[in-house]
């Protein structure tokens, strides 16, 4: 769930985007019913430092995007992996927020970090993205 500091709240349940008010207005309003996937990637430690995971998402995000029709593409990594995070930025995502992620089988918590790449970033969220905080 995204939530707004101005007073909206935008909820994602599965593929569909939901809009409401915080003060009293318990109404739902789709925005929109979205294709989003969400990305994972590992790539085992000899292959690291050669671009090689940059390269292939590279090349598997406009698949998504042109193939598959998708609108969106959503991934992330913990907080301490710098070399997820750069893959990222480089791939040119958006920051939508962060949360606590909590493993059982370690009996640790980490910070987890989200991002999100539209095809076309659709109006009702493009213009929000930077008020929102991912929960």
């Amino acid at each position: 769930m995204w939530t707004s500091k101005k007073q909206n709240v935008i909820i994602d349940l599965g593929n569909k985007l939901y809009k409401r008010r915080l003060e009293g207005d318990k109404k739902l309003i789709v925005l929109k019913s979205l294709k989003i996937k969400d990305l994972g990637f590992v790539l085992s430690k000899e292959y690291w430092n050669m671009g090689l995971m940059t390269e292939a998402l590279g090349d598997l995000i406009p698949y998504c995007f042109e193939t598959l029709n998708m609108d969106a593409i959503t991934c992330g990594h913990f907080s301490d992996n710098l070399k997820s995070q750069r893959v990222i930025e480089k791939l040119d995502f958006t920051f939508i927020g962060e949360r606590e992620f909590n493993s059982f089988p370690l009996k640790r918590i980490f910070s987890h970090l989200k991002y999100i790449k539209f095809k076309k970033v659709p109006v009702h969220v493009g213009e929000a993205l930077g008020l929102f905080e991912y929960c």
